[in-house]
């Protein structure tokens, strides 16, 4: 189920650094944290917490690093921002909005009306502004912004509704606003009573069907099963509406539940929504491959599958055959339990090295062989490795993006492994290592390693040689796996 709620409270250790610097003043540590930030909304959720908070200082001290202001600019320069600033302003565009809402909104969430009208006498969005304050169930401050600034009602009704505040909900909907508006906001938040209460009052009104549509679609892009369920086997609503919500709102594990459950087929779906599964399935190709394994229907899954080539312009055929592919790796690996996620990142590293192609993991591989290997351990059965360095193998998989060969991000990232996948997809490392240090048993350890990185022609760029401790202590350790190996006479091997 997807959160719909706003809270503004965080552990975020960068939110809460931010925040400190904020309260301190400290010019400094604030720098620091906003040149390597993740991205704009921690500092927006930092001052959201000081205006809830009522700490109008340290806002005005965080201002110029969220809005990426220089303060050493000179005068020239910043009179000649301040003039296309002017320019943009005349023609109601305020750059400055974004953090003008998000201050507005800490002061409305902490009960602090009166600073929350002098923001929106600055800029602020009024429609936020009463958006916030009907969530909040703040019925003094929402008919203040609807009676004095003209804030949207339809707002208003749609977020009291989806926080079920009943008595706002309905001294909104006295005041003539469409019902379909608080269905879809009720919808939103999961609430089956006000949802039902809302549509029997709506029966008899030319816009049901319309509001009940809404509703269903609310319902399951927003992930609530038993309300979606519900409107569709005690309101009859189309499940292809359902269907159609979902993807809308990104819910594409819930979308396939709904294919499966109620058997939708793909033609049934609409050029919009078709799009939408084009651009999922786009920006990463495991998702392509997680759509198709949530749907459990074999015979809707083969025309999903076809359907899913066509959108992407590939062949049916080879998609067919990569997606049964990982389903075998997973039915080969029964016993360990993987994830299809698992089978899915093993499948593709097992296929890459097969074919002698360099992967991410890789390089990453070879650049703390390489870095280990200047001062490594030599017995007479070959190098010792220890562990730390499988354990920052591991680190790999639970913390760093997949990489492009060119040391820069690839949106092609693999998901998450379980610790027997991360084990399973080290093991296919180990057994590499050890055939190419089983070649040239006796040579030294500057051959190995460059043996190690020209291997069947690959390019093992270092990738990362920063040192990551105990990241993941239960994995396999390399002593272990050498000792279960000196059992096919291989030896000490790597």
């Amino acid at each position: 189920m997807k959160n719909n709620t706003i809270n503004p409270l965080t552990n975020d250790p960068e939110i809460l650094k931010i925040i400190k610097a904020a309260r301190n003043q400290d010019y400094t540590a604030l720098e620091g944290i906003f040149i390597n930030l993740r991205d704009k909304k921690t500092g927006f959720h930092a001052a959201t917490i000081l205006a809830y908070n009522r700490e109008t200082g340290a806002i005005k001290f965080l201002k110029p690093y969220i809005l990426g202001i220089d303060k050493d600019i000179s005068d020239s320069n910043r009179r000649i921002r301040d003039r296309i600033k002017g320019i943009l302003n005349s023609e109601g565009i305020d750059l400055d909005r974004p953090y003008k809402n998000t201050v507005a909104k800490g002061f409305i969430m902490g009960g602090h009306t009166d600073f929350a009208l002098e923001w929106i006498e600055k800029g602020a969005d009024v429609n936020i502004a009463v958006s916030i304050a009907a969530k909040q169930g703040n019925n003094k401050l929402v008919t203040l912004l609807l009676d004095n600034y003209k804030a949207s009602i339809w707002a208003a009704v749609a977020s009291a509704a989806e926080c079920e505040h009943e008595e706002l909900v309905n001294s909104l909907l006295a005041r003539g606003v469409d019902i379909s508006t608080a269905i879809s906001g009720a919808a939103r938040g999961g609430h089956r009573n006000l949802t039902h209460r809302l549509l029997e009052q709506a029966k008899n009104e030319d816009n049901y069907e319309y509001a009940l549509n809404k509703a269903v679609r609310e319902a399951a892009g927003y992930e609530h099963k038993e309300l979606a369920e519900w409107l569709i086997e005690e309101y009859k609503a189309n499940p292809l509406e359902a269907l159609n919500g979902a993807i809308w709102n990104k819910s594409f594990n819930f979308a396939t539940y709904l294919i499966s459950n109620y058997k939708i087929l793909p033609e049934k779906i609409s050029a919009s929504y078709n799009d939408d599964l084009k651009s999922y399935f786009k920006k990463k190709k495991y998702n392509i491959y997680s759509f198709l394994s949530g749907i459990t229907d074999n015979e809707l899954r083969k025309a999903y599958i076809h359907h899913t080539a066509a959108i992407l312009d590939i062949s049916p055929d080879k998609l067919s055959n990569n997606f049964s592919s990982i389903l075998k790796t997973m039915e080969d690996m029964e016993d360990q339990k993987l994830s299809f996620n698992d089978a899915y990142v093993y499948y593709v590293e097992k296929k890459y090295i097969a074919c002698g192609i360099s992967t991410p993991l890789g390089d990453y591989v070879a650049s703390f062989y390489k870095v280990y290997t200047a001062n490594a351990p030599i017995t007479t059965e070959g190098i010792v490795i220890p562990s730390e360095i499988l354990n920052k193998i591991a680190h790999f998989y639970i913390e760093h993006p997949k990489l492009n060969h060119n040391d820069k991000s690839n949106k092609q990232k693999y998901p998450p492994l379980s610790e027997s996948g991360i084990n399973k997809v080290i093991d296919l490392w180990l057994s590499r290592i050890n055939e190419v240090c089983f070649a040239k048993i006796k040579a030294q350890a500057s051959e190995l390693a460059l043996l190690i990185t020209t291997a069947y022609n690959d390019s093992f760029p270092a990738v990362i040689i920063n040192s990551v401790n105990g990241i993941h202590n239960p994995v396999t350790s390399f002593r272990d796996k050498l000792t279960e190996e000196k059992s096919d006479g291989r030896g000490n091997q790597i």
